[in-house]
């Protein structure tokens, strides 16, 4: 991971998320998916998501400046 950042430590921020996904505002909601994923394909074989690694990085920095 780039910047110091582990594998835990994007764990640990992908579940503080999940505790406080139902309380954030829709366009809260829709930023972040924003920010994590690249493309939806959906094919007869199956749906593919494309991940921006990236704005994974960007929110676990961000979570923890501010914890």
């Amino acid at each position: 991971m780039d910047g110091g950042i582990t594998e835990q430590d994007v764990r640990d921020g992908l579940q503080n998320i999940e505790s406080m996904w139902d309380h954030l505002y829709h366009k809260e909601q829709a930023r972040l998916l924003q920010l994590f994923i690249e493309k939806i394909r959906v094919k007869q074989e199956g749906v593919y998501i494309d991940v921006r690694t990236n704005g994974i990085n960007s929110l676990v920095l961000d979570l923890k400046s501010a914890a």
